[in-house]
């Protein structure tokens, strides 16, 4: 991108909205479990989650602009969408402010929900947000020991799902923990895609991530485990559930995933450089049909 953009729109690369559909499509599944589940729907406790998810998710992202900036891990000639405190586009005491204020909201809306729905919900998201900041917190972070794919796949999966029904029905189930994986595992991808993309400016800066680490390849297998986790999660959660839902709409996003797999793994094993961004967008994309084929079956027991 040349020159600077208007403010606003620097704004809007820091907050990387690509990202907010791995915030939002758990927290929707998990209405959508709660509601067939429980024939529950608390209006005010679902736009609660759902900002509070949507601000840790920004949080983490403002904070990793400013780490990765302030570690190197974002060069000028990176090939990934521009990141704002690395070009100078904001200071890093700003990044920090926006960090504290996105976090901050979080915790309000974390607040009044513990009121209504129960202390774990206080501790679920403490950690969400302490991992937000462990996620690019100097050379001993999640990203930079290679340790963020776990993160993902349970903060962004099982504890996001099950945390959304708990917030509407007061109750823990195991299938709710199960069905998270999808959306979990397919977010999981969105972030090994971005390691691949990376590899090369992440090595150089100390980043040890899995790709960097492990090579390509490794990347490649990922993909294809976190796939088969998508693809299986519904199949599992619907047995689990057999008596109360109809599997042949249980099973439309594992088609979905499966029908998506093919193209996903090819073109991520030809990729090179920008490329990838595409790759990243059509995931992007796959989280959010994912969700919405995941809707019908769960909300209609």
């Amino acid at each position: 991108m040349k020159g600077r953009p208007p403010y606003w729109k620097i704004w809007l690369l820091a907050a990387r909205p690509l990202t907010l559909t791995a915030s939002w499509a758990p927290v929707v599944m998990g209405l959508a479990f709660a509601w067939g589940k429980c024939s529950h729907f608390d209006v005010l406790n679902a736009a609660l989650t759902l900002a509070a998810a949507t601000a840790i998710q920004v949080g983490t992202n403002f904070f990793n602009d400013f780490a990765d900036g302030r570690m190197g891990a974002d060069p000028i000639e990176r090939l990934g969408p521009p990141r704002t405190t690395a070009l100078g586009w904001v200071s890093p005491r700003e990044m920090l402010l926006a960090t504290v204020f996105a976090f901050g909201v979080a915790v309000v809306c974390g607040v009044v929900l513990v009121y209504r729905s129960g202390t774990i919900l206080l501790w679920i998201g403490l950690i969400s947000i302490v991992c937000g900041v462990w996620y690019t917190a100097g050379r001993y972070s999640l990203a930079y020991l290679g340790l963020a794919e776990p993160f993902v796949l349970i903060f962004f999966g099982p504890v996001a799902v099950a945390g959304t029904v708990y917030a509407q029905c007061s109750i823990w189930f195991d299938e709710a923990f199960i069905l998270g994986l999808g959306p979990g595992a397919l977010s999981t991808i969105l972030l090994v895609l971005n390691n691949m993309r990376d590899r090369e400016t992440d090595a150089a800066a100390g980043k040890n991530t899995l790709v960097v680490r492990f090579g390509k390849n490794f990347g490649l297998l990922q993909i294809f485990a976190n796939l088969l986790i998508a693809t299986a999660a519904p199949v599992l959660t619907g047995w689990l559930c057999k008596e109360e839902v109809r599997m042949e709409l249980v099973l439309l996003p594992s088609i979905g995933t499966v029908v998506a797999s093919q193209k996903l793994i090819h073109s991520a094993k030809y990729a090179r450089g920008r490329e990838f961004n595409k790759l990243m967008a059509y995931t992007s994309a796959l989280i959010a049909i994912y969700c919405l084929l995941s809707l019908p079956a769960w909300m209609w027991f």
